[in-house]
């Protein structure tokens, strides 16, 4: 008996960021693991990190985080070809994929995010994409961007098993601290006015924004960041979500966390900042975020 306890308590007290799989805390059909992932652009990596080298990396530790509904940035041609083959390849979930690129109104195209939900457990019922400008609901340009069309979207899914709807919001923010703060008011007017049911309501990605600055400011007052609101016993990887993909990088030293999961109407369980190696590399620049929820 006191082997099987002892047995238990390490398996407790294991990081999430050297497990296999890590370990749910949800127990019942109103509980999910939400996540954001920004998986670097298959064209810039070098010498160990060539997409080549890397994407079995990246599918492995997709299939170790045992997300539910996760949104993913940077997601350009050939990753939205190949990321399905190798994630099955790998045994993940079966997921199914809403993708938007910024540029294009239709949102079909490179340079795109996406979100990516269980087959088995979401269904979609409802999407709209945006951009980050004055003119949010046409492709454009906004503020101080010269290089890049910046956006979002915002899925509206079913939980088949409770018949719970959740309305999740996706975005890659801009650079420039005034564009990610008029950003931050795009999503919140977005919300507000698409959100009309009320739903648990949820704003994942690479939002570009430390903690203090206006940008994580302006969406505190309409959203809670589940970092911020989870004691620290709940919270486990490392503080920083970038690793720039250098080998001697540590995270948890690194004051850039800039990948979030914020919260309306629901009830994080468990927060983690997967910082977890394969092979000695990561697996993109990012680490991933995810959060234990459970719908109120």
């Amino acid at each position: 008996m006191k082997k099987i306890l002892a047995l238990c308590a390490l398996v407790v007290f294991v990081s999430c960021g050297v497990t296999r799989k890590a370990p749910k805390v949800t127990t019942s059909d109103t509980q999910f693991r939400l996540g954001t992932y920004n998986v670097w652009i298959s064209k810039i990596g070098k010498g160990d990190n060539v997409w080549d080298l890397r994407k079995d990396r990246l599918a492995k530790s997709i299939v170790d985080l045992d997300m539910d509904v996760f949104g993913i940035q940077e997601v350009d041609l050939r990753i939205q070809r190949e990321l399905p083959e190798l994630l099955k390849k790998h045994g993940a979930h079966d997921y199914d994929w809403y993708i938007f690129s910024p540029y294009s109104q239709d949102g079909v195209g490179d340079k795109a995010q996406a979100v990516l939900y269980r087959k088995d457990r979401f269904e979609l019922l409802e999407s709209r994409n945006f951009w980050m400008s004055e003119t949010p609901e046409v492709k454009s340009k906004g503020w101080d961007e010269k290089k890049y069309y910046r956006g979002g979207f915002y899925v509206v899914l079913k939980d088949k098993t409770s018949g719970r709807k959740i309305f999740l919001m996706h975005s890659h923010f801009p650079l420039g601290k005034e564009a990610r703060k008029l950003a931050a008011d795009v999503c919140i007017e977005m919300e507000k006015k698409y959100n009309t049911e009320g739903l648990p309501s949820f704003l994942v990605g690479d939002l570009n924004n430390r903690p203090d600055s206006p940008g994580s400011e302006k969406l505190r007052t309409h959203w809670t960041d589940s970092y911020l609101y989870l004691p620290a016993e709940s919270r486990e990887g490392s503080f920083g979500t970038f690793n720039g993909a250098k080998p001697d990088a540590d995270p948890d030293k690194d004051p850039r966390r800039i990948d979030y999961v914020y919260f309306k109407n629901a009830e994080p369980l468990k927060y983690c900042c997967f910082n977890k190696k394969y092979d000695g590399f990561w697996p993109s620049d990012h680490c991933a975020v995810y959060v234990d929820i459970k719908l109120n």
